[in-house]
This record gives structure tokens, C-alpha cells and sequence, in this order.
């Protein structure tokens, strides 16, 4: 192989070495892009499976009945255990014990400032001594969504400790009630319990999900392994290419001592 051979021959092998490199060094950041996701879903999925909800486990049940027009309306039946799991809502904490379309708590919801937190302002009251959040409300006979996200809401603001119930007791304040600070979970109408209803599907995502990453995985994993025999071919006859090109030098050197 003369000089200028070798020379050519060198210089395209260096161009595909480096070639190779920017290949490897692709593969390896989206293998890095794969494992973070891998870690997202996990846990997402974690998050899923570990989701926990306020129920109401209100002494009463609630059923349909028909009134002297005919119309349909809530009968309220004390004393009853609940048949069903209810999400605790802003009515079930802040209605009266005796209400006849949802009994409550009798409870009031403050903020770290102590005002009140309402949906709405009540009339003649003091603005100064509310917060208005009409995110807090969505009946049950809203959107299922609409419901299930004022309930969420709700239920962030009291885990995060940014709102506070209070319940009341005898006192001889202008209302005649003194309000004290209470926890949701020492209540026993309040059951804090795990959320299951979306366990099977975030199983079946996330074995999909982890499943399809794992094959792109292993896709990668294989052109890395054929790029790395790639590089060390290269290198070999880089090395044999070079000794040409060192002999030839050190012929010339030779003929023109």
C-alpha cells in the first residue's frame, strides 16, 4: 500500500471512528432519556396504587322518594350506616347535622389567616372575615369530573394543612359558638382510606408502558454493542494502517539520508 493510500485509507477510517463515537454517545443519552422515564412512570404508578381519598361515613343513608307533587326528593334516614363509600365534600363538613337534603358536621373551614373559607359570600357578612373559593363546591348531580375535582381540592388544601377545619362549642362569642381546631382524622365520619378503584388500570398501564421502553432498551443496547465491534475493528486496522504509514516514513527518511 504506497504513502498516499494509507494516508487516504487512515483518514476515512479517523472520519468513521469519530463517526461511530457521535453514534454511541446518541444511544447512550437516549438510554438515559429511557431510564428517566422508566423512573417517571414507576412512579407514577406508585403514586397510583398509594392514592388515598376522604370518605364521609356519615350515620345516615340518603334515598329517593317522591313528594305530595310528585316530585322526586331526598329522604334522609338517621341513624343508618352508609352503604357506599361517599367522597368527603365541602357540604358534608359545613351543613348542619339535621339538614334534610345533606346532614354534616356542622363544621367551618379557615385558612392559615383564620378567615372563613366559603363558596360564596354570605349575605350581610363582613368580607374582611371570608375567603371566597367557589373551587371548593361542585354538587353531585355535576359532572362526575366536576365533583371529583372540588372534592380533590378540597382535600389537598386540608393534607397540606393550608386549610383548617374548626368545630364549634358552647362559648358566648357574638354567635354564641367558640371554634376550635380539629383534624379530619380523628373524626370518626371522616375515613381516610386507600383508593383502589384505579389499581387494575394503573397495573395494566404500567406494565405496557414499561414493557414498550424496555424493548427501545433493548434496541439501543443491541446497535451499542454492534457499534463498540465496530470501533475495535477500526482501531485494529487503524494501528496496522499507521504502521504502513511509519514504515513508508521511515523509508523516505532512508532514501534521502
Amino acid at each position: 500500500m504506497g504513502m498516499s493510500a494509507s494516508q487516504a485509507r487512515y483518514l476515512q477510517l479517523t472520519a468513521r471512528k469519530t463517526d461511530l463515537e457521535f453514534q454511541a454517545q446518541q444511544i447512550c443519552q437516549k438510554r438515559l432519556t429511557l431510564a428517566e422515564r422508566t423512573e417517571q412512570i414507576a412512579t407514577a404508578y406508585s403514586d397510583q396504587i398509594n392514592d388515598r381519598h376522604l370518605y364521609y361515613n356519615a350515620p345516615y343513608t340518603l334515598t329517593t322518594g317522591i313528594d305530595e307533587n310528585g316530585e322526586a326528593r331526598p329522604i334522609v334516614s338517621f341513624g343508618e350506616s352508609s352503604t357506599t363509600l361517599k367522597r368527603l365534600d365541602y357540604y358534608d363538613l359545613t351543613n348542619g347535622v339535621s339538614d334534610p337534603n345533606q346532614p354534616g358536621l356542622g363544621m367551618r373551614i379557615v385558612n392559615k389567616d383564620g378567615k372563613i373559607i366559603v363558596p360564596s359570600l354570605p349575605e350581610a357578612a363582613n368580607p374582611d372575615d371570608y375567603v371566597v373559593d367557589a373551587s371548593i363546591v361542585a354538587n353531585q348531580t355535576d359532572s362526575e369530573n366536576s365533583y371529583r375535582n372540588a372534592c380533590d381540592y378540597l382535600e389537598d388544601k386540608l393534607r397540606t394543612g393550608e386549610w383548617t377545619l374548626q368545630k364549634a362549642t358552647g362559648g358566648d362569642n357574638k354567635d354564641g359558638l367558640d371554634w376550635v381546631d380539629t383534624d379530619f382524622y380523628t373524626n370518626q365520619y371522616i375515613d381516610d382510606l386507600l383508593y383502589e378503584d384505579n389499581d387494575s388500570a394503573a397495573e395494566a398501564e404500567y406494565t405496557r408502558d414499561t414493557e414498550t421502553l424496555q424493548k427501545q432498551d433493548k434496541m439501543l443496547e443491541m446497535r451499542l454493542t454492534q457499534i463498540t465491534s465496530e470501533q475495535k475493528a477500526i482501531e485494529t486496522e487503524m494501528d496496522s494502517v499507521k504502521k504502513v504509514l511509519d514504515k513508508n516514513v521511515e523509508s523516505s527518511f532512508k532514501t534521502f539520508g
